[in-house]
C-alpha cells in the first residue's frame, strides 16, 4: 500500500519579485491544487463505427486556497500588488513527507491572481478570503 500524505504542512508559496526566491504565505486553511486535463478531440472518420477522441492540449486550470486575512500584512499585501500587477509569477504547492518517511513533493507553475474573493464578515468569525490563481503553465513536479 502507498504511504499517504497529509494536508496538515502543506504550503503555498509566491515569487513576488521573480528572482526565484520564494516567500510562504501565511495563515492557508485549505487549497484546492489545479486540475490537469487533457481537451478530448473528436477525430472520429464516416467509416468509423465508434466515435475516436484524441488527446488535445493540457487545459487552463485554477488554484485556489483559502486564507485568514490580516490587512496590512507583508505577505497578504503582497497577494494584493500581484492581483493589481496583472503578471504572471512563480508559485510552488509544497506538500509535507509522506507518512511512510518519504520526501516532501513540490509542485511549481506560473500564473497570475486572477480573484480576491472576501468571505461574509460577521461577528462569530475571523476575517478570511479565497485567492484564486490562474495556471499559466505547465505543472513541474520535483
Amino acid at each position: 500500500m502507498a504511504s499517504a500524505r497529509l494536508g496538515l504542512g502543506t504550503l503555498v508559496k509566491y515569487d513576488h519579485d521573480n528572482d526565484a526566491s520564494y516567500t510562504t504565505i501565511g495563515e492557508i486553511t485549505s487549497i484546492d491544487p489545479p486540475s490537469r486535463e487533457y481537451e478530448s478531440v473528436d477525430a472520429t472518420d464516416l467509416a468509423d463505427t465508434l466515435s475516436v477522441a484524441l488527446q488535445g492540449l493540457e487545459q487552463n486550470s485554477t488554484c485556489t486556497f483559502n486564507q485568514i486575512f490580516t490587512d496590512g500584512d507583508t505577505v497578504h499585501e503582497y497577494i494584493d500588488s500581484a492581483f493589481d500587477a496583472k503578471h504572471n509569477y512563480s508559485w510552488q504547492l509544497v506538500f509535507v513527507a509522506d507518512s511512510g518517511g518519504g520526501a516532501s513533493r513540490t509542485w511549481q507553475f506560473t500564473g497570475r491572481v486572477m480573484g480576491i474573493d472576501h468571505d461574509t464578515v460577521d461577528a462569530s468569525s475571523v476575517c478570511s478570503r479565497v485567492i484564486t490563481v490562474q495556471r499559466t503553465s505547465d505543472i513541474t513536479r520535483s
